[in-house]
């Protein structure tokens, strides 16, 4: 058991006794009157401060209240009632009715067995006061009551917790490293770290008592922490970190006034070291980023785990990682551990992504031995045989990452065609996502898209997310709908029917729609999402929003969950909750766009391709057939700007400026969404630009083929642009600023004579 489950443990589980006690709700043989209870087989009460993977969480457990759940399992239905009494000793406080519920079978639709893994149980969960000193469960059936259970509840005679975090909170990745246990303390050596602390006695006075805390080898910090019985205390320590090591513990102890330990823990800690050249602020950058944890490993066939295998050695030792660094803090990562697929690394600890190509076509479907089934997808390529990903360019003015990927199974089968993916970024933070896929022209749409947020180990997903995940907003009204997790829609949740009901909502599915995605409850940025539509007569579709996944009746993830990946190999897409979140990182699906057309209900794309071709090829198929290539394009970015500069820059990329060229010509075609840039070819070392619409012009970015490779300067409608408000590297001019008449003529001044492509070198 991991630091946690144990420390857990021993604070909460004293709250009660750990035997279940069955109890047949009916004799065999019963009277005719109660007929319709022979049904119903046993009951399980227990007590305890919640579940676990359910709020409260960390120092807010600390003298919560107390939870009761009931199970009760019937193979058939029965018309028994229940009933809950709660007592302080024998003085009944509140009697009520119980309302069972089932858990939900939301994910049916694409696992028939979990209808079967909850069939015949039913469950109800209710909130204890103080004073409870007990509690009975009864059932009434045909004019018959009885006491199922009796429960005693005992609390502890102390209650107490601590958390720690870095005084100064830094991005992981700055730090070289990638999602390290939620849980665990990320520092550099030679800074402190701040405990906080909290504890509750249950049994007496405790005026001796002291909170100590300390860095293994290195010095005590302490001080008074004075407790009287009933009374909740929290207290703050902040202690330095001084070692060479890589990994070391802190230590935290609540002694008495005879220095005996009344409460212990222990807390790892991952001691960063940073690189010896300082990460660019605008750039990509190769390197391999730290995770310390082994890798989960199971066995395909049967999934049944394995050994785990090292981090270290997982890969080709050729296999390196790559980070793009943006000037607003954002880092985007392709990580060996998520199959290169790239996310957005926030300060807090979580990783937000726009999904990949994914096939599902029926005939290319996997199944396992448990009845589900799994599509053709990069991420089931977890030792990397096919993805790659490599640096195009990373100059001064942009960056290019291209990832190239196959789709295949968990037995690495190649089967469903094969895409390429190219990011390109800019100093201001936004960039493009173009997506390039090949497949045979009788292959059903593929899913492109899907928002998805990784979570690192021990993480719950209702202790990080916050409460509005995702924000549609309309870019010609401004209109804004704020989608709360879990989804609190009531329709049918089986995928056939589930796949336009987002559409219903008023701002969502009809024009052009901007996304915002939060990943954290204390992060303000959010990853940005827009797509160039380039066939503006196809509709704009909305997405599916994933439901809640339960567990004993309870909701436990307010959307998707599972942690087959990212690193996990081995093991096939779960859709259940299960005891691994401390193992490894996990990842929650919070809303999908399936390829359906709202209007006819047939399959096509998503959304419109900017590009569509076909022709007979030798590598998407064997032997060599028609095939499609399609290409999409989307306007991406993480930032914490407000909503009205977002939509700004949203509707620049999407509604570019036409352009008149001086002393050169436009480029065919003069605009390119894939780069977001304008395209020019210079004849000259003197050009103008004179750009025109009817929108701000945020942040141009001009492609100038021929020109000279040093620039002298530039002008903005006469005034002079200062050397920190563009970037230019010999080919790439991009210009920090906003434009809000939507009208300016630049000059551009060169060095030297424009170039020939024709001429020998």
């Amino acid at each position: 058991m991991s630091v946690e489950g144990k420390v857990r443990q021993q604070r909460l589980a004293v709250l009660v006794a750990t035997s279940l006690i069955i109890i047949p709700l009916a004799p065999k043989n019963a009277p005719a009157g109660v007929k319709g209870c022979e049904s119903v087989t046993s009951s399980n009460l227990t007590v305890d401060h919640g579940h676990r993977w359910r709020p409260p969480f960390g120092l807010d457990l600390v003298g919560s209240p107390l939870v009761a759940h009931v199970e009760i399992s019937s193979e058939q239905p029965t018309s028994a009632k229940y009933y809950f009494t709660i007592f302080h000793d024998d003085r009944p406080l509140k009697r009520q009715a119980l309302e069972l519920s089932v858990n939900p079978s939301d994910y049916a639709g694409f696992s028939s067995f979990l209808a079967e893994a909850s069939r015949g149980k039913r469950f109800a969960h209710v909130s204890l006061p103080p004073a409870a000193t007990s509690v009975v469960l009864e059932s009434h059936c045909n004019e018959r009551t009885e006491i199922l259970q009796r429960r005693e509840i005992t609390r502890p005679e102390l209650e107490a917790d601590a958390v720690a975090h870095p005084l100064h909170l830094a991005n992981p990745v700055d730090l070289g490293t990638i999602l390290p246990p939620y849980k665990e303390l990320l520092m550099r050596n030679g800074e402190s770290a701040t405990v906080d602390f909290a504890a509750l006695s249950n049994s007496t006075h405790l005026p001796a008592a002291r909170l100590v805390a300390w860095f293994q080898g290195d010095g005590k910090v302490e001080k008074p922490l004075p407790l009287r019985k009933g009374k909740r205390v929290t207290a703050s320590l902040t202690l330095p970190l001084s070692s060479e090591a890589t990994q070391t513990t802190l230590h935290i102890r609540l002694l008495d006034g005879k220095h005996q330990p009344l409460f212990s823990k222990e807390i790892g800690v991952m001691i960063a070291h940073l690189p010896r050249q300082p990460w660019p602020s605008f750039g990509a950058v190769e390197t391999k980023l730290r995770y310390d944890a082994p890798i989960p490993s199971f066995d395909p066939q049967n999934g049944l785990p394995r050994r785990s295998i090292s981090y270290q050695s997982a890969w080709d030792e050729r296999l390196k990682d790559i980070v793009v660094f943006l000037p607003n803090g954002s880092r985007f990562v392709f990580w060996r551990g998520a199959s290169y697929v790239p996310f957005w690394a926030g300060q807090h600890n979580t990783g937000t992504l726009y999904q990949w190509v994914e096939n599902c076509n029926k005939e290319l479907m996997v199944p396992h031995p448990d009845g589900s089934t799994d599509c053709p997808e990069p991420i089931f390529d977890s030792e990397l045989r096919y993805g790659r990903v490599h640096i195009v360019e990373s100059s001064a003015s942009r960056v290019h990452v291209r990832w190239d990927y196959q789709l295949t199974d968990i037995h690495y089968e190649i089967n469903g065609g094969s895409a390429v993916e190219d990011f390109y970024f800019y100093p201001d933070g936004f960039g493009t996502r173009v997506v390039t896929f090949v497949a045979p022209t009788d292959a059903d749409p593929p899913q492109l898209s899907e928002f998805i947020v990784i979570t690192p180990p021990s993480a719950y997903p209702l202790e990080v997310f916050p409460k509005y995940s995702i924000e549609a907003i309309e870019l010609d009204s401004g209109q804004k709908e704020r989608v709360s997790l879990p989804y609190s829609k009531t329709e049918p949740r089986d995928l056939e029917s589930s796949r336009t009901q987002f559409s219903q909502l008023p701002l969502l599915g009809t024009t052009p729609t901007l996304y915002r995605v939060f990943s954290h409850k204390d992060d303000r940025s959010s990853a940005i999402y827009v797509h160039f539509n380039g066939r503006s007569e196809l509709r704009v579709l909305a997405p599916y929003i994933f439901p809640p996944i339960y567990d004993r009746g309870e909701i436990v993830s307010p959307a998707y969950w599972g942690n087959h990946w990212p690193v996990t190999r081995g093991k096939w897409t779960g859709w259940t909750i299960n005891d691994q979140i401390s193992a490894g990182p996990a990842h929650s699906s919070l809303a999908v766009w399936i390829p359906i057309d709202p209007d006819s209900n047939k399959l096509r794309f998503e959304m419109a391709p900017l590009q569509q071709s076909q022709w007979e090829m030798p590598d998407c198929a064997a032997p060599p057939r028609l095939c499609n290539l399609n290409r999409f394009v989307w306007m991406i970015g993480n930032t914490d700007l407000s909503d009205a500069d977002v939509i700004e820059m949203a509707k620049s990329y999407l509604h570019p400026p036409s352009i008149t060229v001086t002393g050169g010509r436009p480029a065919v075609p003069a605009y390119t969404p894939e780069r977001r840039a304008l395209r020019v070819v210079a004849e000259s070392s003197s050009i103008t630009l004179d750009l025109n619409s009817p929108r701000a012009i945020i942040n141009p970015t001009f492609e100038i083929d021929d020109a000279p490779s040093k620039l002298a300067l530039i002008t903005l409608d006469g005034t002079p642009l200062p050397a920190n408000a563009y970037q230019w590297d010999g080919s790439i001019l991009w210009i920090r600023t906003r434009i809000q008449t939507g009208k300016g003529k630049f000059d551009i001044q060169f060095i030297g004579d424009v170039r020939d492509h024709f001429q020998s070198p």
